[in-house]
This record gives C-alpha cells, structure tokens and sequence, in this order.
C-alpha cells in the first residue's frame, strides 16, 4: 500500500502495549505507510470502543504484535475489536 497503507497495529498481548504501539508506528511509517496507529486496549472495555472500531475498520492492513498471546485472548475474545479483526481477515 506504501503511502496509502493505513496500518492498525495491536500491542495488546506485549507487557507494554503503549512502548510496543508507538515503536511500531515509527516502524511503519519509515517503511512508507502514509498512516500507522495502535489499538489503545488495555481493558475489555476498550475493546469495544467506538475509536477502537473505526480505526479497525479504517485499515488496510492490521498487524499484531507478539507477547502472551493468553492477554491478547483475555483481552479480546468476544469484542467488537476481535470480531472486526476477523471480519477483515
């Protein structure tokens, strides 16, 4: 996508989603992706956020990011963020 990419990225199942978010954003954007931002879920409610959604659905390309993929699952199974995820897929 270069710079039309709008990359959403999940740090959810890293210890420190908010360091992994933002390192990933600067990844992305100096590979040329003309938008990067990251899923701020830190609680299940999150999850289910307006903003979160948006930005989901708004991607063209959803990268997540490694950890306890058991968080991840924790955090996630059931939500509207999950369900847009696999819609996407």
């Amino acid at each position: 996508g270069g710079g039309k990419a709008r990359i959403a990225i999940v740090p959810t199942a890293s210890d420190a989603p908010d360091r992994a978010g933002e390192k990933y954003v600067g990844v992305f954007r100096e590979l040329g992706a003309g938008e990067a931002d990251w899923l701020r879920v830190l609680a299940r409610e999150d999850a289910n956020d307006p903003a979160t959604i948006d930005l989901l659905h708004r991607a063209s390309g959803i990268f997540i990011t490694g950890g306890a993929q058991a968080r991840l699952v924790a955090l996630m199974a059931g939500t509207l963020a999950m369900e847009a995820i696999r819609g996407r897929n």
